[in-house]
């Protein structure tokens, strides 16, 4: 029988979503499972046997099913760039149950994209700062990180079709995103967005697809996206 003393179940939503406006239309949620070996908790996926001792905590993503169109909607801007370099990193104490300590951090990264083609707003050119996350990371050597939270990753010289949202906003005044990278504005500063079918899309022998949930799309599905929701863009 499962011992539930030794099982917690601990609710997290990222700070930027749990603001009215973004919490009540995202609705993402990212369960946070903290078993111990040996007591019948969830076991990591893979079913990995654990050290004897040590807890692992479970991070799942529920990411909301977004198409294209919607993915545009949200979005302040949509660009097709090159990752081209990193522009450090930055973590916060990860959730925490009953007054304990936090299990993890999440980490949040900064990226300096190139823009190549600009869907919205088309005047958009050059580079700016994008940040991804949040990502679990370990941070207590008793505690293993096991799971995802289904945001992508990124990597120098990755070609990428991102959907962005500017971080140039008073919802973005604490936290992650309040300080843009040194050299760069808030205006020059977003974060991707992520649904469950796209958050960071890729061109692979002529065709795009997510890295994530492998489903594909065309450039041409995102200009039409652009102009039914935005009036204009890229020609």
């Amino acid at each position: 029988m499962m011992n539930l003393e030794k099982c917690l179940w601990v609710p997290l939503m990222p700070w930027w979503l749990r603001t009215p406006s973004f919490g009540a239309v995202v609705g993402l949620m990212l369960v946070v499972v903290v078993g111990l070996a040996g007591f019948g908790c969830a076991a990591p996926a893979g079913g990995e046997d654990l050290d004897s001792g040590k807890s692992v905590v479970q991070v799942r993503g529920l990411q909301p099913d977004w198409g294209v169109g919607e993915m545009v909607r949200r979005s302040d801007a949509v660009v097709v760039a090159t990752v081209s370099g990193s522009l450090g990193s930055n973590r916060f104490p990860g959730p925490s149950a009953d007054g304990d300590e936090a299990k993890y951090e999440r980490e949040y990264r900064d990226y300096l994209l190139t823009v190549e083609t600009a869907y919205y707003p088309a005047s958009l050119s050059g580079s700016i700062a994008v940040m991804t996350g949040p990502y679990a990371v370990q941070s207590d050597p008793d505690i293993l990180i096991d799971g995802h939270s289904d945001i992508p990753a990124f990597a120098v010289g990755d070609r990428v079709l991102v959907f962005l949202d500017s971080l140039d906003d008073s919802l973005y005044s604490e936290g992650a995103g309040k300080d843009a990278p040194d050299g760069y504005s808030k205006s020059q500063y977003y974060r991707t967005i992520t649904g469950s079918h796209y958050g960071k899309v890729m061109e692979s022998d002529g065709e795009w697809s997510d890295s994530r949930s492998a489903r594909s799309l065309t450039l041409d599905e995102v200009r039409q996206a652009v102009q039914r929701h935005k009036g204009g863009g890229a020609n």
